[in-house]
């Protein structure tokens, strides 16, 4: 039984904009649409909540949530080619970092940033533009090296009425967003990896105007950018989960064409269905006759709370390795993980049932989740590094394990082998090769004799090109 994508990730309802010292003005979130959402998914005869938040449970144990739609057989898919040595990219939780976030997330290896310079908060009292607060978000980033995807959004209530449904950008106020797009393109148009077009404009936290009027916010955007900020790539439209109807009425108007990539978020119980999520989108884009890069502006899976995708600390990491390790090999060229802290250290949380409080890699005192430890492993080895799924018909070929080599620039190899079973597999560990991945209890890489790979899990090996020859599992 397929579940409905958007059903799920309805109950995504964070912006990877962050979670400042105050909110934006933006309309209540829907609780109501929520608590129907998990209604429908427990009604299901396919969904076990209980299975789906465990995920120490072999993946055959877990119900049958795994998007139904995969890329057109015939389809010419390229051949992998290096990721981009920006490819990882994570969102700060505080949409202006303090040091000590800053330094944490470059400590793990982030390349990349995403936050939104809101419209509304950076509008002053006599309509004139503060970049005060960009201008020093854009400083801490160059400061460490890390480069800043700018997310364009939201409306503004200086051109809403009182008790006007929020939020949304009507024709009449057009001309304003203009305005404000080209002012953040033209200031920032020599700093900005990119820039992107709203954030969820599928959920109605996040948009509540009709998709026609979505589609006219679009393209004034993309358009004002191109003339602003000549040769910054935009991109449409930070869809949760796969969003085909808005990129149908997107590009009805011919804006998705005119972008320069396409970003959404693919959240999904497990990592294979964020995976498959990425077919969903190359498929359409197949299907249109467009080429355009991938970019995915938010994924993650909280450690916390009622969500279906709610996982444990091990689980969080879990995924995110699966996760890469699949994505890397749909050509996608950017990626980032929502995020970087809890809301609150485990002592100090308020809620337990709310899962957007959980989603972070990290506690903003209480230490790092495993996941971030995780991050930073890929993030070594991941950016610049060629992915070749033929190397899983040669190490350990017949073993059960599922296997993604990455060739690295320096002409290395890493390998991301997982137990997909449910008992233990033991492999030999060629010479010159290194555990890295799980995190070693001593703190020093495993470098020598078998390893073992448990059920359910990942471990992640570098060393010279002939590991891809080792030996058979025993």
């Amino acid at each position: 039984m397929r579940i409905s994508m958007l059903l799920a990730c309805s109950l995504l309802l964070v912006a990877c904009s962050g979670s400042p010292a105050q909110e934006p003005d933006l309309p209540d979130t829907n609780t109501t649409d929520a608590t129907d959402a998990i209604d429908a998914m427990d009604a299901m005869d396919t969904m076990d909540t209980t299975e789906a938040t465990a995920p120490d449970a072999p993946p055959d144990a877990l119900p049958d949530a795994t998007p139904d739609a995969t890329p057109d057989a015939g389809i010419d898919v390229p051949p992998p080619t290096p990721l981009p040595l920006d490819y990882m990219g994570m969102c700060p939780i505080d949409s202006d970092p303090d040091d000590a976030e800053w330094d944490r997330v470059k400590a793990w290896g982030v390349k990349l940033t995403r936050q939104g310079f809101f419209w509304e908060w950076i509008t002053k009292d006599d309509g004139e533009l503060d970049f005060t607060w960009p201008d020093r978000y854009f400083q801490d980033a160059d400061e460490r090296g890390i480069k800043v995807l700018v997310d364009l959004c939201y409306d503004n209530k200086r051109f809403q009425g009182e008790g006007d449904v929020r939020p949304v950008i009507s024709a009449a106020h057009l001309e304003a967003w203009r305005t404000y797009v080209v002012a953040i393109a033209t200031k920032y148009k020599d700093r900005a990896w990119g820039f992107e077009v709203w954030n969820e404009p599928n959920l109605d936290t996040f948009w509540r105007g009709s998709v026609e009027e979505f589609v006219a916010v679009a393209k004034v955007a993309v358009q004002a950018v191109h003339e602003a900020a000549p040769g910054v790539p935009v991109s449409v439209a930070g869809l949760a989960s796969a969003g085909l109807d808005y990129l149908d009425a997107l590009q009805a108007e011919g804006i998705v064409g005119e972008a320069d990539a396409v970003s959404f978020h693919p959240y999904w119980i497990d990592a294979e269905g964020s995976v498959d999520t990425i077919g969903i989108v190359q498929s359409w884009l197949y299907q249109n006759h467009l080429d355009k890069p991938l970019w995915l502006t938010e994924y993650g899976w909280p450690t916390g709370g009622t969500y279906p995708h709610a996982t444990t600390l091990d689980g969080q990491a879990e995924r995110l390795i699966r996760f890469q390790a699949g994505a890397a090999l749909t050509g996608v060229r950017a990626s980032w993980m929502f995020a970087s802290y809890d809301w609150y250290d485990p002592a100090d949380v308020t809620d337990p049932s709310n899962s957007e409080g959980f989603f972070g890699v990290a506690y903003r005192t209480a230490g790092d989740k495993p996941a971030a430890h995780a991050f930073q492993v890929l993030a070594g080895l991941l950016p610049g590094s060629t992915p070749d799924p033929a190397i899983g018909s040669t190490f350990a070929a017949g073993t059960g394990l599922d296997v993604t080599g990455f060739h690295r620039p320096d002409g290395t190899l890493a390998i991301i082998a997982t137990n997909r079973t449910a008992t233990a597999i033991v492999i030999p560990l060629a010479a010159g090769a290194t555990v890295v991945w799980p995190e070693p209890v001593d703190g020093a890489p495993i470098a020598a004799g078998p390893i073992t790979v448990v059920a359910d899990r990942s471990v992640i090996l570098t060393g010279p090109a002939s590991m891809a020859e080792a030996a058979p599992a025993r």
